[in-house]
């Protein structure tokens, strides 16, 4: 007489049957087990099977249900530690919100990193950078730059505070430290060169006066509405008070482009 194997689903005890037996009852945990058949074989269970299960016989040849029950006590015991072990342990509720905090602290620290260290949106206000630049635009500034001291050079757009004011501005350089300016008739010169990075004409002249050392020299591209270093309020700039170069506009979409950082065609002085 052919014999298959049966697993129960309830306990998970491996049981054998005649072939023409359509259901047969659990000898271990009294359940019904279908005549689903697992595996069809003549030969006996694992050793290693029978053994975790308590005593199920492993040269069983007789026709029928060879099954030996275990003691009183015994098989209960061994077949809930085979049970749980094919049972995923589920996540307890605290340590889920656990996780949860721990990836939110992870991602604020990321964001602020970046954000002081890296780089930032600003958002341009005013006119004082038209052509170039229109309110409400944002842009792309690289901080990291003045975090690891990289030179600043002619024709950036950089963002900057001035002395003695709180806010931001978006300015272009446009001179270093020991270069002269002037601004006669409405035009600006850097060591005696007209300075041609801006549009419009200064509406006041100013005395020539050399950048000093450690500070830059910043003016709007809108020369005619711009508060800079020209005003009497700011003056040469401060490199510690630089945020960072503008290099790329983001907002809005269909503007999206890298700024242009106009050639330096100013000669250095002797």
């Amino acid at each position: 007489m052919k014999l298959i194997t049966l697993r129960c689903p309830a306990c998970g005890a491996e049981l054998r049957k005649e072939e023409t037996k359509s259901a047969l009852t659990c000898e271990f945990c009294g359940s019904k087990c279908l005549a689903q058949t697992m595996q069809q074989s003549r030969e006996t269970p694992s050793p290693q099977y029978a053994a975790d299960l308590g005593g199920v016989p492993t040269n069983a040849q007789a026709p029928g249900i060879a099954v030996k029950p275990p003691p009183d006590g015994e098989g209960e015991s061994k077949l809930t530690t085979v049970m749980r072990k094919g049972t995923p342990r589920k996540k307890s509720k605290w340590r889920s919100v656990l996780e949860t905090i721990l990836t939110m602290v992870i991602a604020v620290c990321v964001v602020l990193f970046l954000r002081l260290f890296v780089f930032e949106i600003a958002v341009v206000d005013g006119t004082s950078m038209q052509p170039t630049l229109q309110p409400s635009e944002r842009v792309l500034v690289m901080k990291w730059r003045q975090k690891v001291g990289i030179a600043n050079k002619r024709g950036e757009i950089v963002v900057t505070r001035f002395p003695n004011d709180p806010g931001y501005f978006i300015k272009r350089v446009i001179a270093l430290e020991g270069d002269r300016v002037r601004i006669t008739g409405g035009v600006t010169y850097v060591n005696d060169q007209p300075n041609e990075m801006g549009s419009g004409y200064t509406p006041q002249n100013m005395d020539e006066m050399t950048v000093p050392e450690g500070h830059v020299w910043v003016m709007g591209d809108n020369r005619g509405v711009s508060k800079d270093s020209h005003s009497l309020s700011v003056g040469p700039i401060p490199c510690e008070l630089l945020l960072g170069r503008a290099d790329v506009l983001v907002y809005p979409l269909n503007r999206i482009h890298f700024l242009t950082h106009v050639k330096d065609t100013i000669s250095e002085e002797p």
